[in-house]
């Protein structure tokens, strides 16, 4: 007699997270294996708690769709790197930009050397992104 499947077995995990505000996080680091203490790395990553959120459950084998609003230079880098995590990306896209930081983490603390936030979204922009 064979073993009954499970219910979800040949079906795809899917999720939708929703992350009105995702944001473009900057990070300067020394490179500590460098023959030299002169050498600096800077990494690019998506942030904020909606796209961690995705990110954590399409590690843990789930598909991910993120629905948020990008716009601006930032929004525009912000599609590359959620899209290079395996994020399926629904962007509402606005005039306006998502919000940015840097970070120098080159003594081992994090220092901010500069926070943007995001600009307030209008009516549209929020109707389309509800949508």
């Amino acid at each position: 007699m064979a073993a009954p499947q499970d219910a979800g077995q040949d079906e795809e995990t899917r999720a939708a997270v929703f992350a009105p505000s995702p944001a473009v996080s900057v990070s300067v680091e020394a490179v500590r294996e460098a023959p030299s203490e002169d050498v600096t790395e800077v990494h690019f990553h998506a942030a904020g708690q909606g796209f961690w959120v995705g990110r954590m459950m399409r590690r843990l084998g789930v598909t991910v769709t993120l629905c948020a609003v990008v716009g601006g230079e930032t929004g525009t880098v912000l599609r590359c790197l959620i899209e290079a995590e395996r994020l399926e990306l629904r962007g509402v896209h606005s005039e306006l930009w998502n919000g940015v930081y840097v970070q120098d983490r080159r003594e081992g603390d994090r220092e901010v050397i500069v926070e943007t936030f995001s600009a307030p979204l209008r009516r549209h922009d929020l109707d389309a992104l509800y949508t």
